[in-house]
């Protein structure tokens, strides 16, 4: 049984999937120090319903680093109410620009440089837990893509309140999420309006590729 990731991943080719489970040896955070590891400095975006101290920590110093170029994190908004000492952490150790509360309780992370587009999706939250865990590990741009410019909108508006406000505020501004005074704003390409949808119907592929300016434009 693998103690690692890099021996649970084992050998990472371009293109290629790994889907492991984990009895709790390897975690969220392992998985994206090792992709960081075979990538070289990367931007990461992680997705998680709470963050572990030893993750804040981890996270801060690969920023400081250099390894990670910039990051953003999306917490559940729920996070300092369940465990204040750590959301003050979190708020110390990153910038406004950051992180971002919302209702969250997706499980992504997408590591991305010139060379690789990671994407990393899991049962597992940004912490340490003894239990059983689903991760699948892709070298996937396109994917990494629409993941990231999903989550944009909310990395564009001002972040400054979003620790001071009721959970009635965070639950509206979910809700009004993608939903312009027209009604909801155009999904991009490969996904559906409710953003349920991210794998490419077939013929999909080649009018994306076309709409970013060709497959020279990914790289």
């Amino acid at each position: 049984m693998a103690t690692s990731a890099i021996e649970a991943l084992g050998p990472l080719v371009p293109g290629g999937r790994v889907v492991l489970l984990s009895k709790g040896a390897v975690d969220l955070l392992d998985i994206v120090i090792h992709l960081l590891n075979v990538a070289g400095p990367a931007a990461v975006s992680v997705m998680s319903w709470t963050i572990g101290t030893r993750e804040i920590a981890t996270l801060h110093e690969l920023v400081m680093g250099g390894a990670i170029r910039s990051l953003r994190l999306m917490i559940d908004a729920s996070f300092p109410s369940r465990n204040g000492a750590y959301a003050e952490q979190l708020r110390a150790s990153f910038s406004a620009g950051c992180v971002r509360l919302a209702i969250c309780h997706a499980k992504v992370a997408t590591v991305v440089n010139e060379g690789w587009g990671f994407v990393v999706l899991s049962s597992a939250n940004l912490n340490r837990a003894s239990r059983i865990e689903f991760y699948s590990v892709e070298d996937n741009r396109l994917l990494a893509t629409q993941i990231n410019d999903t989550l944009q909108e909310w990395f564009t508006e001002p972040a400054s309140d979003q620790w001071d406000v009721p959970m009635a505020e965070h639950t509206r501004r979910f809700a009004a999420w993608g939903v312009t005074a027209d009604g909801p704003s155009p999904a991009p390409s490969g996904l559906d309006a409710d953003l349920a949808r991210f794998a490419l119907m077939p013929g999909e592929e080649s009018e994306l590729l076309a709409s970013l300016g060709g497959p020279e434009a990914l790289l």
